[in-house]
């Protein structure tokens, strides 16, 4: 176990100025811990503070963190394992190191009734104080890292998959997000060795058959390319690499190939000194070798979230093999393995996620603070890293970083939720285009709005963003809990006309502590939402109508089911044109009932009958007459195949030449008779139609909205039957 003067010694090296005061507080806090975590023992039978006294170590040799971050590794485990107080720690440490250490401790003492939940806020919680100090999360990956180092000591092997599950899902994208390649490829090596033993192994004993043709592989090629640089006069230095069990076992699913289909095990790295020494060696590399198509990428130019640069390209190479070559400098080569975490941002006394490098990060916070489910929070943790990631451009030239996939709605969300939320479409270097339009790298994209438009549940199918996921999610949430207080108002002012009282929202004022209701609004949730009945309200209120036989008859749920329950009363409810006791027939022009759907017949005296659909809301009117009311179906579509039924369509579509058109030759084809045209709705951009149709079914009316979203430039239909 290290001692105290290596974990000093560790820190001199990068801080060889160190005050006084740090060694002092490095001193006491490798004491108090010890003392603290003294008689505890990890699973492999070692002291407990061999942990937190490693996760130190690392942070110090490896990633040159703060003085105050080396004290809070050495510290993350006193609060939450000892009896310890934050307090404590804040007297003898100071605020920083408390924050700190406040981020890193799980919060066992959250009383939760659902294991599920207390983790889902274990994930929320963590992530949020992460949006405090970035160095949390250095720390929490340093300190999870060495946690699963020890895996194998753990018993249980339903635990050890656990663990392994959860530190592919949720630690190693961070860590890939943060840049700590070297970090990342180990724990995806353990992970992987615990969750696919049987790959792992396989792919191992392939590694091992190469390395013992090393010699004869390796060091031909590095010889090779080491003359070509001497020969231009390129000072750099070459390595071979392996990749990662792990990496490798990925491809291999991912394009469904074995492992001898891979031609790219190794690769080729060239170390320099300049950007400019970068850019020789590559048109060296093309000059000399026949470069494979589609296989080259600058992120010298244009680096991924993470600071990764460097360049890379797949040849034909030296001995006629297929090899990859990365080409970068030794600054470049550090944060490829390491990240900036360890050497920027705290160095510079930006320890939150002001940076615009951490818009994912702060996305994600964005994304859970106000989510309840446990299964969308620990979703919304589960990043999926941007191995490949897209680069899109502002009409002003602003950068957009987005995953491979976005949508010109990702885009929008990505601006602003508000912005998203009433997207119609973009323009995509200056030609307009749908909100699924699929971006890529170089796009220049203007989002264009309309007021009227709003989230579907459908958008969500094709976003790939956390942001945009999020914000359609709350919107939707937020749109059914309106229409649920709208709702419940309904009801509450058709119970006041039935027990013939005034509705005033002055008197409901005197419930709202009965119920537990801080506003109206939260009173007419509740009735919308069912939790009580209109009875209810209206009796607290008159307890004196309690014995009046007068009572609220409207339920709209309880009415439909009512109706359902109608007996016949003639010996053929079947609807038939001409027939039905040779009554006429008409059909409601509020719900516009279709052949195929359910319906209901309303008896006017000397009018004939009415045909509405089950649901239609206009029954309520018969709630004290049912006896109007007959329950009829269609006996076949035979008996009105030359029959049309008139519906309405609300067409969203781009303002452009040619769009009305596309529509009516749609209709046409699918024999839709237009009775009606009008234009409800117009901007720069984006036209509404409101079309009048007359249809034969319900099937022909899906099958012309079926065929009308196959228009391009058509963003939205809503059908009015």
């Amino acid at each position: 176990m290290e001692t105290k003067t290596d974990l000093i010694n560790a820190v001199k090296k990068y801080i060889p100025d160190l005050k006084p005061s740090d060694k002092t507080r490095l001193e006491l806090a490798y004491t108090f811990a010890r003392e603290k975590h003294a008689g505890q023992k990890r699973a492999s039978g070692e002291e407990y503070f061999t942990h937190p006294l490693k996760v130190a170590m690392i942070c110090a040799t490896t990633y040159e963190l703060d003085v105050d971050s080396i004290i809070a590794a050495l510290l993350h485990d006193v609060v939450e394992d000892t009896e310890t107080s934050i307090k404590t720690i804040q007297n003898l440490f100071g605020d920083n190191v408390a924050e700190l250490v406040i981020g890193l401790t799980k919060l066992r003492s959250i009383k939760i009734k659902s294991e599920k939940m207390l983790k889902a806020e274990n994930y929320r919680n963590f992530v949020i104080s992460v949006s405090k100090d970035i160095r949390v999360l250095i720390i929490k990956l340093i300190d999870r890292y060495h946690n699963i180092s020890t895996l194998q000591f753990h018993k249980s092997p339903e635990k050890r998959q656990r663990i392994a599950l959860e530190t592919l899902n949720i630690y190693i994208p961070l860590a890939e997000r943060m840049g700590m390649e070297e970090l990342k490829r180990q724990m995806e090596n353990i992970c992987f060795k615990e969750l696919y033993p049987q790959d792992y192994h396989y792919i191992q004993e392939k590694l091992e058959d190469i390395r013992k043709k090393g010699t004869d592989l390796i060091e031909p090629i590095v010889d090779e390319l080491s003359e070509l640089t001497f020969k231009h006069k390129i000072n750099a230095k070459i390595y071979g690499r392996e990749k990662s069990p792990y990496s490798i076992w990925r491809k291999m699913q991912n394009k469904n190939i074995s492992f001898d289909e891979i031609f790219d095990i190794i690769a080729f790295r060239f170390i320099t000194q300049t950007v400019e020494d970068c850019y020789k060696i590559l048109g060296m590399i093309h000059s000399t070798y026949k470069m494979i198509p589609n296989r080259f990428k600058d992120y010298i130019s244009t680096p991924k979230p993470n600071k990764y640069q460097s360049l890379h390209t797949t040849v034909i190479g030296p001995q006629n093999k297929r090899i990859e070559i990365q080409i970068r400098t030794e600054e470049m080569d550090k944060i490829a393995q390491y990240g900036y975490a360890a050497h920027w941002m705290y160095k510079a006394g930006k320890t939150d996620l002001s940076s615009n490098d951490f818009n994912w990060l702060k996305n994600m916070v964005d994304a859970i603070k106000n989510i309840s489910s446990p299964d969308e929070i620990v979703e919304h943790t589960k990043l999926s890293p941007f191995i490949d990631s897209i680069f899109c451009f502002t009409p002003k030239g602003d950068l957009i970083v987005l995953p491979l996939g976005a949508t010109a709605l990702d885009f929008a969300y990505n601006i602003h939720s508000n912005i998203g939320n009433h997207c119609v479409g973009a323009k995509i270097n200056k030609v307009i285009k749908n909100i699924r339009t699929q971006l890529k790298t170089g796009d220049e994209v203007e989002i264009l709005t309309s007021k009227t438009q709003t989230p579907t549940p459908e958008w969500e199918r094709f976003v790939a963003t956390i942001k945009a996921k999020s914000s359609i999610r709350h919107f939707l949430k937020q749109q059914k809990k309106q229409q649920t207080i709208l709702y419940g108002k309904q009801l509450l002012q058709t119970a006041f006309e039935n027990y013939n009282k005034e509705f005033h929202e002055k008197v409901l004022l005197k419930t709202l502590n009965e119920y537990g209701a801080s506003n109206i609004e939260d009173l007419y949730l509740l009735v919308g939402s069912k939790e009580y009945t209109p009875d209810h309200i209206i009796l607290s209120l008159f307890p004196e109508l309690k014995s009046s036989q007068k009572k609220n008859k409207f339920d709209i749920d309880n009415f439909l089911n009512t109706i359902n329950k109608i007996p016949v009363k003639n010996d053929t409810n079947t609807l038939k044109k001409g027939v039905l006791s040779n009554i006429p027939i008409h059909f409601a022009k509020c719900c516009y009932p279709l052949p195929g759907d359910e319906i209901i017949g309303i008896i006017h005296t000397g009018k004939g009958i009415t045909i509405h659909k089950r649901n239609c809301l206009q029954l309520k009117k018969y709630e004290n007459t049912p006896e109007k009311l007959f329950e009829l179906t269609w006996e076949d579509y035979n008996t009105f195949k030359d029959s049309t039924f008139r519906t309405k369509l609300s067409i969203l579509c781009n303002h452009t030449i040619g769009a009305l058109n596309e529509i009516t030759s749609v209709l046409a084809k699918e024999n839709a008779i237009i009775d009606d045209i009008k234009v409800s709705n117009k901007t720069n951009e984006f036209i509404e139609f409101l079309i009048t149709i007359e249809v034969k079914n319900i099937s022909h009316l899906n099958n012309i909205v079926s065929n009308l979203k196959s228009i391009k430039v058509i963003n939205t239909i809503l059908k009015y039957n």
